[in-house]
């Protein structure tokens, strides 16, 4: 399932939390609590380079983050794609894109 996010400012953005997904708890024994990322693909249409991050967050107690990606630059009217797969637990974590660039407008889609 591919989820496709528009993002028009300078902003921290969850990509993917638990409320994406059937986490198995007490009261549901089939959710799962892992959570796999086979492709990122970030299309940046604005006319400047967007500056993005992107983070597994620890949404409990300490607020670890784990970088996937750090201060990559993406030029205007350039779209990257990351397709290394990776997996988290989504019931703890969540998978975030912190767009620090002057370039605010971005379509990410995760697969």
């Amino acid at each position: 399932m591919s989820k496709i996010i528009n993002i028009t400012s300078a902003t921290t953005t969850s990509l993917l939390t638990s409320a994406d997904y059937s986490v198995y708890s007490a009261t549901n024994k089939r959710g799962s609590n892992n959570a796999t990322v086979s492709k990122i693909i970030i299309a940046n249409s604005s006319d400047s380079t967007a500056t993005i991050s992107i983070d597994v967050y620890e949404v409990g107690d300490d607020n670890t983050s784990f970088m996937v990606i750090r201060s990559l630059d993406i030029p205007p009217e350039v779209s990257f794609v990351w397709d290394e797969v990776f997996s988290f637990n989504v019931a703890t974590h969540s998978l975030r894109i912190i767009n620090s660039g002057s370039g605010a407008a971005l379509t990410v889609i995760v697969n």
